[in-house]
Protein backbone atom coordinates (compact mmCIF):
# COMPACT_ATOMS: atom_id res chain seq x y z
CA UNK A 1 0.00 0.00 0.00
CA UNK A 2 2.92 2.30 0.70
CA UNK A 3 2.70 2.90 -3.30
CA UNK A 4 -0.66 3.79 -4.05
CA UNK A 5 -0.66 6.13 -0.61
CA UNK A 6 2.33 7.42 -2.40
CA UNK A 7 0.65 7.76 -5.47
CA UNK A 8 -2.74 9.44 -4.35
CA UNK A 9 -0.65 11.87 -2.31
CA UNK A 10 1.19 12.66 -5.66
CA UNK A 11 -1.48 12.44 -7.62
CA UNK A 12 -2.32 16.05 -7.26
CA UNK A 13 1.12 16.66 -7.78
CA UNK A 14 1.05 14.99 -11.04
CA UNK A 15 -2.21 16.94 -12.03
CA UNK A 16 -0.94 20.06 -10.92
CA UNK A 17 1.67 19.29 -13.11
CA UNK A 18 -0.10 18.31 -16.02
CA UNK A 19 -2.25 21.14 -16.35
CA UNK A 20 0.59 23.32 -15.21
CA UNK A 21 1.90 21.83 -19.02
CA UNK A 22 -1.58 22.02 -20.54
CA UNK A 23 -1.68 25.71 -19.63
CA UNK A 24 2.03 26.50 -20.84
CA UNK A 25 1.10 24.63 -23.78
CA UNK A 26 -2.19 26.71 -24.04
CA UNK A 27 -0.39 30.17 -23.28
CA UNK A 28 2.06 29.06 -25.99
CA UNK A 29 -0.30 28.70 -28.56
CA UNK A 30 -1.81 31.94 -27.36
CA UNK A 31 1.18 34.16 -27.29
CA UNK A 32 2.10 32.58 -30.98
CA UNK A 33 -1.53 33.24 -31.52
CA UNK A 34 -1.30 37.03 -30.45
CA UNK A 35 2.00 38.09 -30.61
CA UNK A 36 3.36 36.61 -33.85
CA UNK A 37 1.36 38.78 -36.01
CA UNK A 38 2.51 41.63 -33.87
CA UNK A 39 6.13 40.35 -34.53
CA UNK A 40 5.32 39.53 -38.12
CA UNK A 41 3.69 42.99 -38.56
CA UNK A 42 6.83 44.59 -36.49
CA UNK A 43 9.35 42.01 -38.53
CA UNK A 44 7.67 43.46 -42.01
CA UNK A 45 8.13 47.22 -40.52
CA UNK A 46 11.55 46.53 -39.70
CA UNK A 47 12.53 44.68 -43.07
CA UNK A 48 10.46 47.58 -44.89
CA UNK A 49 12.53 50.57 -43.16
CA UNK A 50 15.90 47.80 -43.53
CA UNK A 51 14.90 48.40 -47.45
CA UNK A 52 14.50 51.76 -47.59
CA UNK A 53 17.26 52.52 -45.74
CA UNK A 54 19.34 50.23 -48.48
CA UNK A 55 17.46 52.13 -51.02
CA UNK A 56 18.32 56.04 -49.35
CA UNK A 57 22.21 54.37 -48.98
CA UNK A 58 22.47 53.72 -52.98
CA UNK A 59 21.03 56.80 -53.63
CA UNK A 60 23.76 58.15 -51.55
CA UNK A 61 26.40 56.29 -52.89
CA UNK A 62 25.73 57.39 -56.84
CA UNK A 63 25.40 61.32 -55.58
CA UNK A 64 28.44 60.41 -53.85
CA UNK A 65 30.13 59.03 -57.25
CA UNK A 66 28.02 62.14 -58.88
CA UNK A 67 29.37 64.94 -56.80
CA UNK A 68 33.04 62.90 -56.70
CA UNK A 69 32.76 63.48 -60.38
CA UNK A 70 31.49 66.66 -60.42
CA UNK A 71 34.38 68.04 -57.99
CA UNK A 72 36.92 66.29 -60.47
CA UNK A 73 35.72 68.10 -63.10
CA UNK A 74 35.57 71.72 -61.47
CA UNK A 75 39.32 71.33 -60.21
CA UNK A 76 40.34 70.52 -63.95
CA UNK A 77 38.09 73.76 -65.05
CA UNK A 78 39.87 75.55 -61.59
CA UNK A 79 42.98 74.59 -62.83
CA UNK A 80 42.63 75.59 -66.61
CA UNK A 81 40.90 78.90 -65.58
CA UNK A 82 43.88 79.32 -63.00
CA UNK A 83 46.94 78.36 -66.24
CA UNK A 84 44.55 80.84 -68.20
CA UNK A 85 44.50 83.54 -65.58
CA UNK A 86 48.50 83.50 -65.43
CA UNK A 87 48.93 83.25 -68.74
CA UNK A 88 46.99 86.61 -69.09
CA UNK A 89 48.28 88.07 -66.11
CA UNK A 90 52.29 87.37 -67.65
CA UNK A 91 50.50 88.87 -70.82
CA UNK A 92 49.24 91.94 -69.20
CA UNK A 93 52.90 92.49 -67.54
CA UNK A 94 54.55 91.91 -70.53
CA UNK A 95 52.25 94.60 -72.16
CA UNK A 96 53.01 96.52 -68.99
CA UNK A 97 56.55 96.36 -69.46
CA UNK A 98 56.32 96.98 -73.14
CA UNK A 99 54.22 100.35 -72.52
CA UNK A 100 56.52 101.26 -70.07
CA UNK A 101 59.22 100.95 -72.93
CA UNK A 102 57.47 102.59 -75.19
CA UNK A 103 56.91 105.28 -72.78
CA UNK A 104 60.69 105.74 -71.91
CA UNK A 105 61.40 105.98 -75.46
CA UNK A 106 58.58 108.47 -75.97
CA UNK A 107 60.27 110.57 -73.34
CA UNK A 108 63.92 110.35 -74.37
CA UNK A 109 62.84 111.54 -78.01
CA UNK A 110 60.64 114.11 -76.24
CA UNK A 111 63.83 115.07 -74.34
CA UNK A 112 65.93 114.73 -77.49
CA UNK A 113 63.62 116.84 -79.57
CA UNK A 114 63.45 119.65 -76.67
CA UNK A 115 67.15 119.82 -76.30
CA UNK A 116 67.29 120.40 -80.23
CA UNK A 117 64.69 122.65 -79.76
CA UNK A 118 66.58 124.67 -76.95
CA UNK A 119 69.64 123.96 -79.74
CA UNK A 120 67.74 125.83 -82.56
CA UNK A 121 66.43 128.91 -80.71
CA UNK A 122 69.51 129.10 -79.14
CA UNK A 123 71.38 128.95 -82.43
CA UNK A 124 68.22 131.23 -84.03
CA UNK A 125 68.60 133.87 -81.41
CA UNK A 126 72.62 133.88 -81.74
CA UNK A 127 71.78 134.41 -85.37
CA UNK A 128 69.11 137.15 -84.70
CA UNK A 129 71.78 138.87 -82.51
CA UNK A 130 74.65 138.85 -85.13
CA UNK A 131 72.34 139.98 -87.96
CA UNK A 132 71.22 142.64 -85.70
CA UNK A 133 74.88 143.87 -84.90
CA UNK A 134 75.55 143.56 -88.64
CA UNK A 135 72.38 145.49 -89.65
CA UNK A 136 73.20 147.85 -87.20
CA UNK A 137 76.86 147.95 -87.78
CA UNK A 138 75.95 148.04 -91.98
CA UNK A 139 73.36 150.85 -91.36
CA UNK A 140 75.92 152.69 -89.84
CA UNK A 141 78.16 152.18 -92.55
CA UNK A 142 75.89 153.16 -94.63
CA UNK A 143 74.89 156.06 -93.03
CA UNK A 144 78.40 156.99 -92.80
CA UNK A 145 79.11 156.18 -97.04
CA UNK A 146 76.08 156.76 -98.50
CA UNK A 147 77.08 157.67 -101.41
CA UNK A 148 80.39 155.04 -102.67
CA UNK A 149 77.54 152.46 -101.77
CA UNK A 150 75.18 154.03 -103.59
CA UNK A 151 76.87 153.57 -106.58
CA UNK A 152 77.66 149.74 -105.25
CA UNK A 153 73.73 149.11 -104.86
CA UNK A 154 72.98 150.54 -108.05
CA UNK A 155 75.41 148.36 -110.29
CA UNK A 156 74.22 145.18 -108.26
CA UNK A 157 70.52 145.96 -108.88
CA UNK A 158 71.69 146.58 -112.68
CA UNK A 159 73.62 142.77 -112.67
CA UNK A 160 70.06 141.53 -110.92
CA UNK A 161 67.99 142.88 -113.48
CA UNK A 162 70.52 141.63 -116.78
CA UNK A 163 70.54 138.46 -115.28
CA UNK A 164 66.70 138.51 -114.85
CA UNK A 165 66.10 139.82 -118.75
CA UNK A 166 68.34 137.08 -120.01
CA UNK A 167 66.45 134.26 -118.25
CA UNK A 168 63.56 135.77 -119.48
CA UNK A 169 64.66 136.34 -122.82
CA UNK A 170 66.63 132.63 -122.56
CA UNK A 171 63.14 131.17 -121.91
Amino acid sequence: MPVIEWAVAHLVDITRLVLFGLFCIKARGLIIGYLKPFLDKYRHTIDEHWTTLQEQHMVLIAQKKQLATQFLQQEKQIALLTAKLEQWRHACAEKEKARQGVIAQRAVAMNARAALQQHNTAQKEMIRTAGLAIIREETEAATKHADALFDVYIKQGLAVLEKAKKSEMGS
